[in-house]
């Protein structure tokens, strides 16, 4: 009898230690659910043109570019530049009278785009309104440019990225 009684207290113990697992489980699975509502705040884009003047260059030299940052009056934020990357130099087809795509490929490559490591520190927090902004040294003819490059036009393109700030 002593035997019996011990095999029926096992089995009890078993059991409710499986039914505890069984209730932590279910209290873990437990999910709340909350609700918010709120409002994005507007930003319309901010927009860089850069100044159509043209200067006339040698090989070695450098020139300035003119950037006008604009941001919308209707704006509640104000804009941040974060960076300002050259991304693209390409030779004006007007100008390629008798020159090859080679050249043209070539004279592209001997134009450098320089940005300041220090300029974007350089510009404020962006209100509403313009911002005219000089990229010192902005555009350069590679020393090596040769004969072939003589009289093309270039255009260059930058990008300016901005993120949204209140202050």
């Amino acid at each position: 009898m002593l035997k019996r009684t011990k095999i029926a207290i096992t089995g009890a113990v078993a059991a409710g230690t499986i039914a505890a697992a069984g209730i932590a489980y279910a209290a873990f699975g437990y999910s709340p659910v909350a609700e918010a509502t709120g409002k994005a705040d507007t930003f319309k884009p901010v927009t860089v043109t850069v100044d159509g003047a043209t200067t006339t260059m040698l090989p070695g030299e450098k020139a300035n570019v003119a950037l006008k940052l604009t941001n919308p009056g209707d704006n509640t934020v104000k804009a941040d530049v974060v960076s300002i990357t050259g991304t693209g130099v390409e030779v004006l087809q007007s100008s390629l009278a008798g020159n090859t795509p080679a050249d043209k490929t070539y004279c592209e490559s001997m134009v450098k785009q320089n940005v300041n490591p220090g300029a974007v520190n350089a510009i404020p927090l962006l209100g509403a309104g313009t911002y005219d902004f000089t990229l010192v040294g902005g555009v350069e003819f590679l020393e090596a440019m040769d004969i072939r490059c003589q009289g093309m036009s270039y255009t260059t393109k930058w990008k300016v990225e901005f993120k949204a700030v209140r202050s």
